[in-house]
């Protein structure tokens, strides 16, 4: 919920919502539903416990952001989908221009609770304030995907890392927006090596960062590198249980050299893991045509 005055950021608490998302599933052991998922479940039932009973999760984040640019206050909530108990409440106050740390303070509180072994967030690089607002004005954008926001997205993310070179989150989605060009139709060849040049920076600044690895994955199969690509898959994989991880995954298989089997597994545990999320049922979909299979389709 947004309740921030003059701060010329609209749809503010959208943006710091699904960047909590990227910063506790990129390098940790929790799956986190995709934030165009949770956003659209929370569209049609604002009850915690609704919402996370129709995104198959055990505990539910909500919150909200207040103040204005002198006087900001970012608060979070942790719901037990069972019970409906209220577990965990956080709030963490200051400038605006302090955002990236307050995000960061915020992410590894809320991971230390959640899953107290596994691997903290990590925010700790230094950004600047107005390079953080670029970037949540880019990521909140880009979760609507058209020429117009893709394009919008990509030159705030470019103003981001002008400003803060060391941004590895800025750039990774930056590697993914020119991916999306590519996907699209929306440009040719040269922004497939944008993305493939900026996820190499990401990559160098932040290894552990399975977005990023996942990023990297798609471009080498939009190159034809399927080799490098079950590589950088696996890695992905490894580091993060992002639902949309194992989709591109299933599609990456599917596309490669015809393992269909395994991809059929990928995408069936896809769509367990987040029934919401679109990839899961569009992968099966595309299976069952590759297998013939046109009724179940």
């Amino acid at each position: 919920v947004d309740h921030v005055a003059g701060t010329a950021t609209p749809g503010l608490g959208e943006a710091i919502a699904a960047d909590l998302s990227h910063l506790l599933s990129a390098r940790s052991r929790l799956r986190v539903t995709a934030h165009t998922s949770s956003a659209s479940a929370w569209a049609r039932e604002t009850d915690a416990c609704v919402a996370g009973n129709t995104l198959n999760v055990a505990r539910v984040v909500t919150g909200e952001v207040a103040g204005d640019r002198v006087r900001l206050s970012v608060t979070a909530r942790l719901t037990d989908v069972a019970s409906g108990a209220v577990l965990w409440t956080h709030t963490v106050r200051g400038a605006l221009e302090s955002l990236a740390e307050l995000q960061g303070d915020l992410a590894r509180q809320l991971a230390l609770v959640v899953d107290p072994e596994g691997t903290r967030p990590d925010a700790s690089v230094e950004v600047h304030p107005e390079a953080y607002l670029a970037y949540l004005k880019a990521l909140s954008l880009s979760q609507r995907p058209s020429a117009g926001s893709i394009a919008g997205s990509i030159d705030l993310l470019r103003r981001a890392i002008t400003l803060s070179p060391q941004f590895p989150r800025a750039r990774s989605l930056l590697a993914i927006q020119h991916t999306l060009e590519v996907m699209f139709g929306y440009a040719g060849a040269e922004a497939l090596q944008l993305a493939r040049d900026e996820a190499a920076q990401a990559l160098g600044l932040d290894e552990n960062n399975g977005e990023t690895w996942c990023a990297a994955g798609v471009i080498d199969c939009l190159g034809g590198n399927w080799a490098r690509a079950e590589e950088r898959f696996r890695i992905a994989h490894s580091l993060t249980a992002d639902p949309l991880v194992s989709g591109l995954r299933c599609a990456y298989l599917t596309l490669s050299v015809g393992q269909l089997g395994r991809a059929m597994q990928q995408a069936e545990h896809t769509l367990q893991v987040a029934p919401t999320h679109p990839i899961g049922v569009q992968m099966l979909a595309t299976l069952h045509l590759a297998l013939r299979h046109d009724e179940a389709a």
